[in-house]
């Protein structure tokens, strides 16, 4: 049961950073391939931790390896032959699963430092 829930939990990430990166491409395509997998990591990411706190950093790890693995696997192409960083953007994927999940964690633990819990 733990295992389904595993699954059904990085499925969610996946398809919520899908989600980002389709409206970032489609209502603001001036910003590129790049900032779309970034911001599109970075929602998923924290969707990913705010599911699971305890095991949100490997849900949003692993969701950002299959998202990387799929973006290279359909969708890349080979665009710019002198900007590497440009050229391999769905490399950014993964940082911006990472990132997010640690901004929710960062942001959470602040928020629960200011109410003055004890």
């Amino acid at each position: 049961m733990m295992l389904v829930l595993l699954l059904l939990r990085t499925a969610i990430g996946l398809l919520s950073g899908g989600l980002v990166w389709l409206l970032v491409t489609l209502y603001a395509p001036s910003w590129g391939p790049m900032a779309a997998a970034v911001l599109g990591g970075f929602g998923g990411g924290m969707v990913c931790m705010s599911l699971g706190p305890s095991t949100g950093q490997q849900i949003a790890l692993t969701a950002g390896l299959v998202a990387t693995m799929i973006a290279f696997a359909t969708i890349w192409q080979q665009a710019h032959p002198h900007n590497w960083a440009l050229n391999y953007w769905p490399v950014w994927i993964l940082p911006g699963f990472m990132a997010g999940a640690a901004c929710w964690l960062l942001s959470a633990r602040w928020l629960q430092k200011g109410k003055g819990s004890r």
